[in-house]
């Protein structure tokens, strides 16, 4: 796919894979949307992205419904609907679960999980009307799948009971 003249949203696009595949687009002469919760680390990626960059910065906590929704909505008034969405963001501790409350628990599944969903929502009914879009979703790696998914880490127990039955399922 050709990302020249594309806009191209990323979440979780502060730091990591989100800040390198910010620095793609811009290479590439797309224009990157970055969202995170960080808006000074946002801010910072926008600006190493180069002069003739037309980077746009829109913090927001994507583990709230309500805040993806606003976003949506102020993405879609200043640029449209985006051509690519990438579902990057992610959150997580490693802790046992008997160290993990239940809150704990939810939270790190709100992102990536229900984020995910959630701004997927918000963009893919203008992107069916529309008749194009890219949907590319990041898991944090392949052994969180099909490895510890399959084959829990205490750590990482709680999580994985969870992915070892998705992985069963397919």
């Amino acid at each position: 796919m050709k990302i020249q003249g594309k806009s191209v949203l990323i979440t979780g696009a502060s730091s990591g894979i989100g800040a390198a595949l910010a620095r793609a687009v811009a290479g590439a002469r797309g224009q990157p949307l970055l969202l995170a919760r960080r808006e000074a680390e946002l801010r910072q990626v926008a600006d190493s992205l180069g002069p003739g960059t037309e980077a746009r910065v829109y913090p927001v906590d994507l583990s709230d419904p309500k805040a993806v929704d606003d976003v949506a909505g102020r993405i879609t008034a200043e640029v449209g609907t985006p051509d690519v969405l990438v579902n990057n963001a992610g959150a997580g501790r490693w802790k046992f679960v008997d160290e993990t409350s239940p809150a704990e628990a939810i939270q790190m599944m709100a992102v990536p999980y229900f984020a995910a969903f959630c701004i997927t929502h918000a963009f893919l009914p203008a992107m069916i009307r529309r008749g194009s879009g890219h949907i590319v979703n990041i898991a944090r790696s392949r052994r969180t799948l099909s490895g510890r998914g399959r084959r829990p880490t205490p750590p990482r127990a709680g999580r994985c009971v969870a992915l070892r039955r998705l992985c069963a399922q397919t």
